[in-house]
């Protein structure tokens, strides 16, 4: 199944992601507005996370096709998203 969740953390901040496969997936984009910093931040601790093999990158990483309206055309890009151990490895690194 895959579904949509709105997550809002005790501060207000609102995420939407993912629900597929027994767990949420989130873009570097929603992982950033999660833990309050820039996509950049997120990918400088996903890389240290990969490097020092806390995770492994194929088990929580994946691609999903995005479609956009834009204009009058649907734009279709393939987005990386990351599962909760990567989201929770990046919070423990964070913090």
């Amino acid at each position: 199944m895959n579904e949509l969740i709105i997550y809002e953390s005790e501060n207000g901040v609102q995420v939407e992601v993912r629900f597929d496969g027994e767990t949420i997936w989130a873009t570097q984009r929603q992982i950033s507005e999660l833990f309050e910093t820039t996509p950049q931040n997120i990918t400088l601790h996903l890389k240290k996370v990969y490097a020092e093999n806390e995770i492994e990158k194929k088990a929580t990483c994946k691609e999903y096709l995005q479609v956009q309206t834009e204009g009058k055309r649907q734009v279709k890009r393939k987005q990386t998203f990351y599962n909760l151990d990567a989201i929770l490895s990046v919070g423990y690194n964070w913090n």
